[in-house]
């Protein structure tokens, strides 16, 4: 009986009996490849540098047109998800950007949204109309 590593498989791979029979042939193979890649660098021509001739080009810009939005009739929409611990008027409206005292008229005085703040749950996501100013005019659940 032989004593050999490999001789437990019944049948073993080609490849795992000539690298059995030639221990020295990935070293070798490794090496000829390394040195292929350190030759074809050295071998490879140096690239001439050319300057890069520079200057500063300066243009008068004219100002951009600026025009201003009334802001009393201007309505934002902003959603959110809501997560998990939040609450409505602690945590979820300041995230949408509305003030604190009109949201509390506004949850007091419609219905919809007092359900809303009631039964909100992590993931769902929170639609609201707010003026410039903070203040809210509609708050839903999607």
């Amino acid at each position: 009986m032989e004593n050999n590593a490999f001789s437990i498989l019944p049948h073993s791979h080609p490849a795992i009996d000539r690298l059995v029979r030639h221990p020295w042939a990935p070293p070798v193979i490794g090496s000829v490849s390394l040195l292929g890649m350190v030759a074809a660098f050295a071998v490879a021509p140096a690239t001439e540098r050319t300057r890069v001739q520079i200057r500063t080009v300066l243009h008068q810009l004219p100002p951009p047109a600026v025009s201003l939005l009334e802001a009393a009739n201007t309505r934002f929409r902003r959603e959110d998800r809501v997560r998990r611990g939040d609450t409505i008027i602690v945590s979820l409206l300041p995230r949408l950007g509305i003030a604190q005292r009109e949201a509390l008229t506004c949850l007091r005085s419609d219905r919809q949204s007092r359900k809303l703040a009631q039964y909100l749950q992590p993931g769902t996501i929170v639609t609201a109309a707010a003026g410039a100013n903070g203040d809210l005019h509609t708050l839903k659940s999607c």
